[in-house]
């Protein structure tokens, strides 16, 4: 269960931390570092799924900033790829709490022989 909120906690800190990038417009070096370590701790506890949507979230990033800003498009190709992303998290997050709930419920069973 511990697990489970500290995916979730690293999920929502990518989520908010994209929604501030794209809302400062303006690339923000500092908040880049902070996604790439935050991709780190995705590596950890995501699935691959998971860590190959965020790359794609990171790349649109990237990308938008070559001129120094993001325009809409940019930031709507982001915003389309934190949709794809948020998606997979919700997949990952739900997939881990049935593989707990049917860990829990078949120790229930267990202990009730």
């Amino acid at each position: 269960m511990i697990i489970l909120q500290q995916q979730s906690a690293i999920y929502m800190a990518c989520i908010e931390k994209v929604a501030k990038i794209v809302e400062n417009i303006r690339h923000d070096a500092a908040l880049i570092d902070e996604l790439r370590i935050l991709n780190h701790q995705l590596a950890v506890v995501a699935s691959e799924e998971v860590v190959t949507r965020f790359e794609a979230v990171l790349d649109a990033l990237l990308s938008g900033f070559a001129d120094g800003e993001l325009s809409g498009a940019d930031g709507e190709k982001v915003m389309q790829s934190v949709a794809d992303l948020t998606m997979a998290m919700r997949s990952d997050v739900l997939q881990n709490t049935a593989l707990a709930s049917t860990n829990a419920a078949s120790a229930i069973r267990q202990n009730s022989r």
